[in-house]
């Protein structure tokens, strides 16, 4: 992210990169109709984005040219609820777009939900590693309690 370009200058630097002149608009399109909120903010310098709008800038640009494989570590760190809902909606419109996603999260039932594999740590050990659909019950027993 370039932080003294707007949101639609950032936007349409990394499209017409990746997609040529040709793609931008639609490119644009899909990361606003991802994003409603970067529409309202896409004249605004994107260094002055709230640090969760700078991720959807971030995920908005993936949104528009999805690569194979995503790492997202600890999106959800410091938002604020209604914003993370978003990033979790825009990540399950990635991983339907065929992009593979390697969630790092403490937010687990979140991550859960988008996973076809699951790999649970606790402790520095591997407490849980095999279907997201079998883990079940097991998610309450292996989480840490505070």
């Amino acid at each position: 992210m370039f932080a003294s370009l707007s949101v639609e200058d950032n936007l349409r630097l990394s499209f017409r990169r990746s997609l040529g002149a040709a793609g931008v608009g639609d490119a644009l399109q899909r990361a606003y109709d991802g994003f409603p909120r970067l529409c309202e903010r896409r004249r605004q310098e994107a260094g002055t984005l709230s640090g969760g709008e700078q991720r959807m800038l971030a995920l908005a640009r993936v949104l528009a040219d999805p690569p194979s494989v995503l790492i997202a570590d600890e999106l959800s760190l410091g938002l604020a609820p209604v914003i993370v809902d978003e990033v979790y909606a825009t990540l399950g419109t990635i991983r339907d777009a065929g992009t593979s996603l390697l969630i790092v999260e403490q937010q687990v039932p979140r991550a859960i939900a988008l996973a076809d594999l699951v790999v649970v740590l606790g402790k520095g050990a591997v407490r849980y590693a095999g279907p997201a659909d079998e883990i079940g019950d097991l998610v309450e027993e292996l989480l840490p309690t505070t």
